[in-house]
């Protein structure tokens, strides 16, 4: 916005050195309306767009604007025409030789845009000039600290500090307006969906269960970013702004999370697809729905990483609110766990139900007395020395190793290709949790293997007396993998050692 450009503008003229004696000059009333205004009420002045022109290097090609220097005694007697010759100095080398070589993108402008506070347009092209200008000056020319009242020399930013805070600040109002609009966007597809015939509004309310909630939600959301943004870098509490929406960031994306595994298999099915082609000149139905539906959990994975961004950016005795900003970041990364749990849970519980019937015979066990899914993977599973491939299943109370039953001729470790996990299972083994003693990670990754280079080794007691304890190794792709295994089969194995 216009209103964040000056902000920015004006924060990077406060630490060109040399440039505060011209502040000093500016109207009270000027300042405290806001940048637009304080940056007009500079520009006005004239002798500040001299000076700015003045530290462009002569050895480059720029001449020094000369006979403007402030004459107090002489802007005294007459103000308005002291201001008129300084800004008419510097048009006038805008429009030289060597600024268009050098600085193409600035724009000519003349003494009426300055002066005439009602058109935005002709101070807008003094903007772009100052900018190109303050953009090509060497960065000895900044200082990293600017005098002001005594609250700002709390409160300082180096020139590259500002610029990383205020591209941070663009990209999240930016970003969040542009997401907004996508999801109106699918709101009003919706509503074509909706009233359209009965299967289809099925349908639209399966792959969109919360649509209007969201876009609600986010509106507010927006509303709250841009205010924020409008406000004095010093002021703008970011942090605040994610504490005061997490229950309902929470309340709104868990609906939509949980139902995100579902919606993203049916958009995929061919019966689906073909019900909604009537409606491909609305959005293709094949590409541009499956491409909304990951949008909102993408972009809810997205602000811890934008506000940790900011917090870089922001160092301790610079920003007030950095404390509150990293609370606020714990705030937006609990929100995105909750999104990422519910998405989990729904995930696994299409998996549970998909497993009542790829299981071939379950040998009179029941699935319903399991407990709930926590994670299930694909692994190369070592025991007594034998590696096999097994589709790996750990509920809370028991963990089951299956085994595809068409999968001959597949080559030893081929589950790195990821196969597809659709076809019928048989059940090669099941534990219960309350025998399990311990997993135990490898300290150290495998350098010998290129995939598999991380082992989780997990030890049960024998069902019966005189049974031998033993054990199993899961062959992990990812540390993180290892780690996340590790972590659920430990807090299992204290939960039943409670009991």
């Amino acid at each position: 916005t216009v209103f964040q450009r000056c902000a920015h503008l004006l924060d990077r003229l406060k630490q060109i050195r040399g440039l505060a004696k011209y502040f000093a000059l500016c109207a009270p009333d000027a300042v405290q309306d806001g940048p637009i205004a304080h940056l007009q009420e500079l520009f006005c002045l004239g002798f500040p767009l001299c000076y700015l022109f003045n530290l462009l290097p002569e050895d480059q090609g720029f001449s020094p604007i000369m006979r403007f220097d402030f004459d107090a005694e002489k802007y005294e007697n007459n103000p308005d025409r002291q201001k008129t010759h300084a800004i008419v100095l510097f048009a006038m080398q805008i429009r030289g030789t060597v600024v268009k070589e050098k600085i193409p993108a600035c724009e000519l402008f003349t003494v009426t845009d300055v002066w005439n506070r009602g058109s935005i347009d002709g101070f807008l092209k003094v903007v772009k000039t100052v900018e190109e200008i303050v953009n090509y000056l060497a960065p000895d020319n900044f200082v990293s600290e600017y005098s002001g009242s005594d609250d700002d020399a709390t409160r300082r930013l180096t020139a590259k500090q500002e610029n990383y805070r205020y591209n941070i600040v663009r990209e999240i109002v930016e970003t969040e307006r542009k997401y907004v609009k996508d999801i109106e966007s699918m709101r009003v597809r919706s509503f074509s969906l909706y009233n359209s015939s009965i299967s289809e509004e099925e349908i639209a309310r399966s792959l969109f269960p919360n649509i209007h909630d969201l876009f609600d939600f986010q509106s507010r959301f927006l509303a709250s970013f841009e205010r924020i943004a409008e406000l004095p870098w010093q002021d703008q509490r970011w942090g605040q702004h994610f504490i005061d929406f997490e229950r309902d960031f929470g309340e709104v994306y868990a609906v939509y999370s949980a139902n995100f595994a579902a919606a993203a298999e049916l958009v995929k099915t061919p019966q689906v697809q073909k019900s909604l082609e009537p409606f491909n000149h609305l959005i293709n139905v094949k590409w541009g729905i499956s491409a909304f539906i990951v949008k909102p959990v993408s972009r809810g994975c997205k602000y811890p990483l934008l506000i940790d961004s900011l917090l870089k950016v922001l160092p301790s005795g610079v920003y007030q609110y950095r404390d509150e900003l990293k609370q606020g970041l714990e705030a937006a990364k609990r929100a995105a766990d909750k999104m990422h749990e519910a998405s989990r849970r729904a995930e696994n519980q299409q998996t549970v139900k998909s497993l009542h019937t790829r299981v071939v015979d379950w040998k009179g066990h029941n699935i319903d007395d399991f407990g709930e899914l926590l994670l299930h993977d694909d692994f190369v599973v070592e025991r007594h020395g034998v590696e096999r491939e097994y589709v790996v299943y750990l509920f809370e109370k028991i963990i089951l190793l299956c085994k595809e039953e068409h999968d001959a001729g597949r080559t030893s470790h081929s589950l790195l290709r990821k196969p597809p996990k659709k076809g019928p299972l048989l059940l090669k083994g099941r534990i219960h949790l309350s025998r399990f003693i311990q997993a135990v990670p490898s300290s150290e990754p495998d350098p010998s293997s290129t995939f598999l280079r991380y082992s989780l080794t997990v030890c049960w007691e024998g069902d019966e007396a005189g049974d031998p304890d033993d054990s199993f190794t899961l062959r992990c792709r990812q540390e993180y993998q290892m780690n996340r295994w590790e972590e659920q089969i430990d807090r299992l194995i204290r939960r039943f050692a409670q009991r």
